[in-house]
């Protein structure tokens, strides 16, 4: 027997070497695959991380050839699309090593990830290869390189990454760091780009998800070019958490805290001190905000255009009028339920705020003045003066004959509304398009006007009004050719025969009646694959 040559057991090592090599599995485990994956915990974990260098190419493919940098299965194992649609078997010969493999993550609410029958058995192909194919190949061969081509172009880790950083973008905060960034090394740097947290939007549900001051400074952290904020039910989040974030945010152009209980002057004093380019500012339910708070507001931020101040119980006179008087480019306003809000409140913004086009005054203490005074303001386009018990049918038509380019109107509550008054509003407010008149004292009259004379009349609602009848609801579905929306809650006196009937002569319209709404939950519910069974009784 020949003694065997040298070379020839280079070669046979070599090949147990490439066979081991297919037969053992060297994936590694994903970072994030056995820790807990809510926001929380993720964020404060993931987002202190070294910053490295992020380009892709560097972080994940080995030292290559510019074709290994060209192939999608480097870049990614896996992809939402290989969840949801199609894995993709690697090219044979081209096995990863361990610094292009992720193994598959198991974050709570992600799918479990597998490879397909094709991929699973793909060794024992490439190990036994059919002569016939290899025979074969050569003539198949352009069609097999246009193939890859088209699917190395589909593939979506070969998007630019400024477009995977906006699709990204329509993710919830939550989607992204509990999902995404674990599906690979690539989404996971995506995750952390500074122009995806430029919006920062965090909403308390008290039950699996607690926003703390921790997890605010965390997350802001991610950007220095923060342009938005909201925080809703923040109930954890403290004056001190809040004061630190605002330090780093002089960008800032948006701001939100809605129900935010555990703030206080010290908060709203520190949006004064540090966000003075503010345009948008609502502090809904903020019931520790003060007029010392609004005023320093005020004074500091004078580009603001829109601010809502529902339910802030402690806001008075005094500090709205600094407020019209300090920022005059603002073009809504909203107060609601706040018994200290008076005339005096409206008659400084009718003075000093010249662009105002929105306004709302809901359950206020507002006299006759004070809609006088509103009728000052000739570029209101939208009014709410709901459920203020001092609303005349005199004093509206005051207002629609001065503000000539209305067309929202909210009248809802104002019991002393009548059909006289709907009358006017539908001969002499030219440009309405949406009518809200819940519990007025109306009867069909009110809805033959507005079917007559309001041409361009999209939304009505009427509910509540007990004298609405089949005669009414009919004379406006004809005769209002742009009407998109009918709300008749509780109008008993409209039968669900008729309404059964225009529901189907006019399916442009949305008629809006307890049997309707309820049959188009069903028939929503349905589609979305719920089952509903009937008693045997029925």
């Amino acid at each position: 027997m020949m003694k065997p040559d040298k070379q020839d057991l280079i070669m046979e090592g070599n090949e147990t070497e490439r066979g081991s090599t297919v037969k053992e599995d060297k994936t590694l485990p994903h970072k994030y695959a056995n820790k807990s994956c809510d926001v929380s915990s993720l964020t404060i974990q993931s987002l202190n991380t070294s910053n490295c260098d992020t380009s892709p190419e560097k972080r994940i493919l080995p030292q290559g050839s510019v074709d290994d940098r060209l192939n999608p299965n480097k870049l990614c194992r896996y992809s939402y699309m290989d969840c949801t649609s199609r894995s993709k078997r690697l090219p044979p010969g081209d096995i990863p090593n361990e610094r292009d493999i992720v193994q598959e993550p198991s974050c709570r609410g992600f799918p479990f990830l597998e490879r397909t029958d094709d991929e699973a058995h793909g060794d024992k192909t490439k190990s036994r290869p059919n002569q016939s194919v290899v025979n074969d190949s050569l003539s198949s061969k352009s069609n097999v390189e246009n193939k890859n081509i088209t699917d190395e172009v589909l593939f979506i880790n070969n998007l630019p990454r400024s477009l995977l950083v906006h699709i990204f973008s329509m993710l919830k905060m939550r989607d992204i760091l509990n999902h995404a960034a674990c599906v690979c090394k690539l989404w996971y740097s995506i995750s952390k780009d500074p122009d995806l947290w430029r919006s920062i939007r965090l909403e308390d549900s008290h039950e699996y998800l607690r926003i703390t001051d921790c997890i605010l400074d965390r997350v802001t952290s991610l950007s220095n070019n923060i342009s938005s904020i909201l925080l809703s039910d923040c109930s954890l989040v403290t004056d001190s958490g809040l004061s630190s974030v605002l330090t780093k945010c002089s960008n800032l152009r948006i701001l939100h805290l809605l129900q935010c209980s555990r703030l206080t002057d010290m908060s709203y004093t520190s949006i004064a001190d540090h966000c003075h380019r503010l345009k948008k500012l609502n502090l809904s339910g903020s019931v520790g905000l003060t007029d010392v708070a609004l005023q320093r507001i005020a004074c500091s931020c004078r580009q603001l255009e829109q601010v809502k101040l529902n339910q802030c119980t402690q806001i008075t006179d005094k500090s709205t009028q600094v407020l019209a008087i300090k920022c005059p480019n603002i073009e809504l306003i909203t107060f609601q339920e706040n018994d200290q809000v008076t005339d005096a409140s409206v008659e400084a913004l009718s003075s000093h705020c010249k662009s105002l086009h929105s306004i709302t005054i809901h359950k206020c203490s507002l006299s006759i003045n004070g809609f006088f005074h509103l009728s000052k303001i000739p570029t209101l386009i939208n009014i709410d003066i709901s459920n203020n018990k001092n609303v005349s049918p005199h004093a509206v038509k005051y207002v629609i004959d001065h503000c000539k380019h209305i067309q929202t109107l909210n009248l809802c509550l104002c019991h002393s509304i009548d059909d006289d008054c709907i009358q006017h509003i539908s001969i002499y407010a030219k440009e309405i398009k949406k009518l809200l008149l819940v519990g007025c004292k109306l009867t069909d009259a009110a809805l033959f006007s507005l079917g007559k004379y309001a041409s361009n009349l999209e939304h009505v609602d009427v509910g509540w009004c007990e004298e609405i009848t089949d005669e009414g609801v009919i004379s406006i579905s004809t005769m209002c050719a742009r009407l998109k929306y009918l709300g008749l809650m509780r109008c008993d006196k409209v039968s669900d025969r008729t309404m059964l009937q225009l529901a189907k002569q006019n399916s442009h319209i949305v008629y809006s009646t307890f049997l309707l709404d309820s049959q188009r939950l069903i028939a929503q519910a349905t589609s979305q694959g719920f089952e509903f069974k009937l008693d045997d009784g029925d």
